[in-house]
């Protein structure tokens, strides 16, 4: 997934009974993933609940 140039996520949820632990460390999981992706041009995001308030650090 290196060379990874446009990246759509759509209707992304977290279930409700999801501690907030686990939300940072799902969080942190994608973060990670994302500082991988050298050549991504484009990321587009619909319904991803997982990054709201957090949509600046994974940027």
């Amino acid at each position: 997934m290196r060379n990874l140039r446009k990246l759509f996520v759509s209707q992304v949820y977290v279930p409700a009974y999801t501690s907030q632990e686990e939300q940072e460390q799902l969080l942190a999981q994608l973060t990670s993933q994302f500082l991988r992706m050298d050549c991504l041009q484009k990321f587009c995001a619909n319904a991803v609940f997982l990054l709201k308030g957090h949509l600046e650090q994974v940027l």
